[in-house]
């Protein structure tokens, strides 16, 4: 079992806390942080019976450090410094894909393990960096359930895993994570070349392949694919690149169900306005959506476009006073404040696969 300790605070990390029991071979050990965050990293510690607030300790009774995304764009020093007293330590060093492209962005930086896992066959296949692409989709023949959602931040990332643990105690179940800490639970890696310049067609006959290597792997009765970035552009700031990373994989793979992941609406947002986004969805991506989440992440879009869409992280008893009864809902919903339910109603909707797959 590998002890980690995190750097930066990152909102994620009370994903993993909340899933820590699921980590496979690894364990938190602490959660580290630039000064200014002992207020948000503190609780963080404390629920994992951590009572040691010195960076310098932390470090030390750890086996590996993981680098985190810097989404609040801080200054990069403060990594260099972590990683530098990791080092002397003699501890491992291990980064997130996006952190590393930031770091690389300003320092010559290098010998660092990227969290990411992929088919081992896929890794050796020399098509991986050739010019050879499939011309043809083959069927998958494994269910696959997919989660997608509003944009950025709406729990998408804590739906897979709620999603993976309410059906694994029934069947085999493989993930491919749109978050790089999906890795810590096991989860595949979404492959790069997403991300990269590359024509449309291409990404999506190379994501029918990579499904193919997972599911030779993996032997999996069905297969979660979180679904990166969001449905639709916001009206500035984020455009979600257009939607192209649903539609890529939409097309790459035939969908069977899917978990919709919304922003915390109240009001007529909720009532009418999640309604027409599930049912404009379910036209655009032609993927059948079986139930939705509503996340605990509020936004706001500046006046200013030259500022960011701030995104709120709910917690505690504004939450809980802010988070709309779904009782009454048109669609099956996921309460993620009661969870026990929530994977109730997931079984539910994988039960419209019995049809599709008998040996579930």
């Amino acid at each position: 079992m590998k002890k980690i300790i995190f750097f930066p605070y990152h909102p994620d990390i009370r994903t993993i806390i909340d899933f820590k029991n699921d980590l496979v071979n690894y364990e938190i050990s602490g959660v580290i942080s630039y000064k200014e965050d002992q207020h948000l990293i503190e609780p963080l510690n404390r629920a994992i019976g951590v009572y040691i607030d010195d960076c310098d300790e932390l470090i030390s009774a750890c086996d590996a450090i993981i680098l985190l995304d810097n989404y609040r764009d801080y200054h990069f020093e403060k990594y260099l410094q972590v990683i530098d007293s990791a080092r002397k330590k003699n501890k491992q060093v291990i980064i997130t894909p996006l952190a590393l492209i930031q770091l690389r962005q300003k320092y010559n930086i290098e010998n660092f393990l990227v969290l990411e896992k992929y088919p081992k066959d896929y890794l050796s296949s020399s098509e991986v960096n050739t010019a050879s692409v499939r011309t043809s989709l083959r069927r998958n023949s494994i269910p696959i359930i997919a989660i997608l959602g509003m944009g950025i931040n709406c729990d998408k990332f804590y739906v897979q895993l709620l999603t993976n643990q309410a059906l694994r105690q029934r069947y085999k179940i493989a993930s491919i994570n749109s978050n790089a800490l999906g890795t810590l639970f096991d989860n595949y890696t979404l492959p790069s070349f997403l991300y990269d310049s590359m024509q449309f067609q291409e990404k999506i006959f190379r994501f029918n392949e990579y499904f193919d290597f997972v599911a030779r792997e993996s032997n999996a009765d069905a297969i979660i694919i979180g679904i990166p970035e969001g449905i639709a552009p916001f009206d500035v700031q984020e455009f979600h690149h257009f939607a192209e990373y649903p539609l890529i994989i939409s097309k790459a793979v035939f969908i069977d169900i899917a978990i919709f992941c919304s922003y915390l609406l109240n009001g007529s947002e909720f009532e009418i306005g999640l309604k027409d986004i599930i049912e404009k969805s379910q036209i655009k991506f032609e993927v059948p959506i079986a139930a939705y989440a509503m996340s605990r992440t509020i936004f706001e879009i500046p006046n200013d476009e030259n500022e960011k869409i701030a995104f709120d992280h709910l917690e505690g008893n504004y939450l809980e006073r802010t988070y709309p009864s779904l009782a009454f809902s048109a669609y099956p919903a996921l309460n993620l404040l009661n969870l026990e339910s929530a994977k109730e109603i997931i079984l539910e909707c994988i039960q419209k696969l019995a049809n599709n797959v008998e040996a579930m």
